[in-house]
């Protein structure tokens, strides 16, 4: 059976944070899995809850588009799949996990979101943020020769995962979108740690990558692996 859950991060990126921290929408953890979610080819933002002991509610999901709507359908209908993905990777973050960046529990954390979407783990990246001080840890993991990421944000204290797509790629070849991601995962050190992160993006050059979308590359990676806010959800 095809992993339902992988099609959460099919272009997209979802967030996972401690709900008991100032949060204004709680949602009741032992029935719902609430996560935020942005669409990368561009800036639009979901609240998304996936209910875990009932029925999907359609009238949550009527306000989505058709296709992040089937998206959710398709997860909750794996019962099973998403019950291990609540219980090692949700409900982890969300109680347990202890936002201090012990190595331990993100190579626990790492290992459970890679089983419960079938990703193979592959390069880690670790560095200290240039502007918040704090350390952020890249774990890229693969699939059938697409990228995906678990990105830990301590200044945020949040989990991104998601395909590794910085910037909008409308209107950009696959090749070029390849060679775009291949090159920023082996640049994101020094982008990260760097004082002026344009700059150094500036300086990559990938034939059919502009200046649009190293603008929006920027704002993303300010946005997950610096101190940048999300955008509106809906």
């Amino acid at each position: 059976m095809a992993n339902t859950l992988r099609g959460l991060l099919d272009g997209q990126t979802i967030r996972i944070d401690n709900h008991h921290i100032g949060v204004q929408n709680v949602w009741d953890d032992r029935y719902d899995i609430h996560l935020h979610k942005k669409i990368n080819n561009g800036n639009i933002c979901y609240d998304i809850k996936i209910r875990l002991k009932y029925e999907q509610d359609e009238n949550a999901l009527g306000v989505l588009p058709a296709r992040i709507r089937n998206e959710v359908k398709k997860a909750a209908s794996d019962s099973e799949r998403l019950k291990n993905f609540y219980m090692n990777v949700y409900k982890y973050l969300t109680d347990n996990y202890g936002w201090d960046g012990n190595e331990e529990e993100e190579r626990k954390i790492i290992n459970n979101i890679a089983t419960a979407f079938d990703i193979a783990p592959d390069n880690l990246i670790q560095v200290i943020d240039a502007k918040t001080k704090k350390r952020n840890v890249i774990q890229m993991l693969r699939h059938n020769d697409v990228s995906y990421h678990v990105s830990f944000n301590y200044a945020k204290r949040c989990v991104y995962i998601g395909q590794f797509q910085l910037g909008n790629m409308t209107g950009v070849s696959k090749n070029a979108q390849k060679r775009w991601a291949e090159t920023l995962e082996r640049n994101l050190p020094d982008i990260l740690t760097a004082s002026d992160r344009k700059a150094v993006l500036n300086r990559i050059q990938i034939s059919g990558i502009g200046d649009k979308v190293i603008d929006k590359t920027l704002d993303a990676i300010e946005r997950i692996y610096g101190d940048k806010l999300d955008c509106h959800f809906r």
